[in-house]
């Protein structure tokens, strides 16, 4: 028993520890990569680290009671400006006083309630077609907008939440452990404190895929614990799918549009095609003996001309001009 204790002891000061290294502002991806290590050597590390890791939020949101708890009448010291950086978030004392803290609120304000945030007012940023943005958010978020792109944003003093229908964004979310960033995409919820990241939601279909720090994958209704994707790692879920699945990936791929490329791993001449619409005011459709057709590769983002002339270079496809659309349909061998 005291064993146990003792290593749980452990986990939890490892935890704490590994909770402020990554909120550090010289975190580096190797930093990354040995904390996935870490989590992976003993499911009680993810158990430990989660436990402190929801500790701290709640200390965080709760800051202004612990101040009127603890601070003497008259000597009111504010907690709001040390949220970002608690200086006492170290390897062992960092666990043991946000503990110490919990229970001081606890026992000092037992009958309080959280204080209630006012509503937060919604910001909608949104892209035409053949048009990318690039949007700064008020609390240093940079967030990249691809084309028909459109996302609503709303932030309180609790939480930072943006919204996604159809639309793909390229998130780099500032670092602030007491108010979460929070994305809506579909019947999933992607849950971060500060890492980079890329969301398409396109026809019903759902791929998540991170480039740095760590993002959790939630399922609304579900009770099951969400998926946790680390670096190199991406999420699809296809429409209709009961299921999604979680696979490695070079993430820069991802990212490319941001460069003026689309990037295909066996992508259906049907998905690549709905991709190039969102670039044409002109719909591109594929006929039904095309539509198995498969593409690995790279388009340069172009007219939409130029894009249908380059798959026409590298499928065994022709365009044509139908009834207010481009129509690609399959050659015939020769």
């Amino acid at each position: 028993m005291t064993r146990d204790l003792n290593q749980g002891e452990a986990a939890r000061e490892a935890a704490a520890d590994w909770l402020a290294r990554l909120q550090s502002d010289g975190v580096q991806e190797r930093d990354w990569l040995a904390f996935q290590a870490w989590l992976e050597a003993d499911p009680a590390h993810r158990d430990a680290y989660d436990a402190v890791e929801a500790l701290w939020l709640e200390f965080g949101e709760r800051a202004d009671e612990v101040q009127a708890a603890l601070s003497p009448a008259g000597k009111v010291v504010s907690l709001s400006a040390r949220r970002r950086t608690p200086p006492w978030l170290g390897p062992a004392l960092g666990f043991a006083v946000a503990a110490a803290a919990a229970c001081v609120v606890w026992l000092a304000i037992p009958q309080s309630k959280p204080p209630v945030a006012p509503p937060a007012a919604e910001r909608v940023f949104q892209t035409a077609r053949g048009e990318t943005r690039e949007v700064r958010l008020e609390d240093g978020t940079r967030v990249s907008l691809s084309t028909a792109s459109r996302i609503s944003v709303a932030f309180d003093g609790r939480s930072r939440r943006v919204t996604m229908n159809d639309a793909e964004a390229a998130f780099d979310v500032a670092k602030d452990a007491a108010r979460p960033f929070f994305v809506t995409v579909g019947d999933r919820t992607v849950r971060v404190v500060g890492t980079e990241f890329d969301i398409a939601h396109r026809d019903g279909r759902i791929a998540v895929t991170v480039r740095r720090g760590i993002v959790d994958v939630a399922t609304a209704g579900e009770t099951a614990p969400p998926v946790r994707l680390v670096p190199g790692q991406q999420l699809i879920r296809e429409a209709g799918a009961a299921g999604q699945q979680v696979r490695n990936v070079a993430p820069d791929g991802a990212f490319a549009w941001r460069e003026g490329r689309l990037v295909y791993d066996d992508a259906t001449l049907e998905a690549i095609a709905a991709d190039l619409s969102r670039y044409s005011e002109t719909p591109i459709q594929v006929e039904e003996r095309a539509r198995s057709l498969r593409f690995s590769g790279v388009l340069a983002i172009g007219s939409p001309e130029a894009m249908v002339r380059r798959l026409q270079d590298l499928l065994p496809v022709s365009a044509s001009n139908g009834s207010g659309s481009v129509v690609l349909r399959q050659r015939a061998a020769s």
